[in-house]
């Protein structure tokens, strides 16, 4: 009965701790895998904040130094967070999920029709 005890509750807290390890490693900067831009993703008050430091493509290097996403409950699966329209400010859900033990951060956007995945791996 102990055995199954331990078990189950190893079943229960394991995503805790796997959110709280995945997310210490979260900082740091990353590429685009499709523009390699370079992205940093910083804590924050409650999670993280996602900027853009450089892009190859000139007509994106406006949006240098500014915020454009962020990471707000890191304990679900996959992480919730937003993506901000440059244009209007307005805020989109998203998800964000990590694999290779932080190396790779996929956020996934949808609204109405519209669905953009874009991955990001860890420099």
């Amino acid at each position: 009965m102990k055995k199954l005890i331990a078990i189950v509750m190893l079943g229960v807290l394991s995503p805790i701790v796997l959110a709280a390890q995945t997310s210490s490693t979260l900082a740091g900067k990353y590429i685009d895998t499709k523009s390699q831009a370079v992205v940093e993703i910083d804590p924050a008050d409650t999670g993280y904040t996602i900027q853009q430091i450089s892009s190859p493509i000139e007509k994106d290097q406006q949006k240098n130094g500014k915020v454009f996403a962020a990471i707000e409950n890191t304990a679900a699966t996959p992480m919730k967070g937003y993506v901000i329209d440059s244009s209007t400010g307005k805020h989109y859900p998203s998800t964000f999920e990590v694999s290779d033990g932080g190396a790779t951060v996929t956020m996934k956007l949808k609204v109405s029709m519209i669905h953009i995945t874009t991955t990001w791996k860890k420099q």
